[in-house]
This record gives C-alpha cells, sequence and structure tokens, in this order.
C-alpha cells in the first residue's frame, strides 16, 4: 500500500507498525461482532475489505522494518533467515501434529 510506506517513512516504522496493529485488532474485533450479531453478506464483505485495507498497512511497512533492524554486513542472510523461519516453523508444526494423528503416538 503506498499510503503505508508514505506514511511509515513520514512517522517512522515501529509507530506505523504499532498503530496499524492496534487499528486492525480493534477494528476486526468490532466488525466481527456485527457480522456475528446480524450476519450477511454485505456485511462480510465490509469486514474482509476493512481488514484488507489494515493488514496493507501492517504488511507495507513490515519489510521494510525487517530489513533496517538487521546489520548491514548480514542484512541478506539474516533478513533470509528470518523470513524462512517465518514460514518454516508453522510448516513444521503442522506437520508434527498431523504425523501425532495418522499415529497416535
Amino acid at each position: 500500500c503506498p499510503f503505508a510506506g508514505h506514511f511509515s517513512d513520514r512517522w517512522g516504522r515501529k509507530r506505523m507498525l504499532v498503530t496499524a496493529m492496534i487499528l486492525y485488532a480493534f477494528v476486526m474485533l468490532t466488525l466481527t461482532a456485527w457480522v456475528l450479531h446480524a450476519p450477511s453478506f454485505g456485511h462480510y464483505l465490509i469486514l474482509q475489505f476493512t481488514a484488507t485495507v489494515c493488514m496493507a498497512f501492517v504488511w507495507g511497512p513490515y519489510p521494510s522494518a525487517v530489513t533496517e533492524g538487521v546489520p548491514v554486513g548480514v542484512r541478506a542472510t539474516g533478513v533470509a533467515l528470518i523470513y524462512n523461519f517465518s514460514v518454516m516453523l508453522p510448516l513444521v508444526a503442522l506437520a508434527e501434529s498431523t504425523l501425532l494423528e495418522f499415529t497416535s503416538h
């Protein structure tokens, strides 16, 4: 989201990420309660659109924040490890739980 990048450059990455996450949590709790109270397809679309916009403000500045947090000399390796661990560790947990389910041990 270009607006998220602009605001993170202007206000700072940490401030932007924290604000976006707090806004996302508040909006999602409020809209989810609204959709559960009065379910309809239109309400669900509003919920999904709002969640997408809020997450754009989280994921827009996230790569820059992660990259800036790693020292320059090991930046490529550090960012690669962060990304790979964030993707692979949940998959390891999924594989482990699936194996436990099938083997009953």
